[in-house]
């Protein structure tokens, strides 16, 4: 959630993916969409296109995301903050 905070407070639009409403539910307005599907690489491709994002940051959705760095990388989605190659040095 801060990543959102800090998101709105540069002017950006946060968009926030995440299967566990429990874990965001009382954050629901820290972000212009919350989008309740499980962190995919088809649900994330889907809400990048769909909301006409300017990057996907995967280094706060835990392992999770992590690993789908190499699959939306293939996939054109722009990966914003740590990128693909820091995420596997790391």
């Amino acid at each position: 959630m801060h990543a959102a905070w800090a998101l709105r407070e540069a002017g950006r639009s946060p968009v926030v993916i995440n299967n566990n409403p429990e874990t965001v539910s009382t954050d629901f307005d820290v972000s212009d969409a919350l989008i309740f599907e499980p962190p995919g690489a088809d649900e994330v491709e889907a809400a990048y296109r769909a909301t006409n994002a300017q990057g996907v940051m995967l280094a706060f959705g835990g392992q999770t995301a992590i690993n789908l760095a190499d699959e939306l990388s293939r996939r054109g989605v722009t990966i914003v903050g740590s990128d693909r190659a820091s995420l596997d040095m790391a």
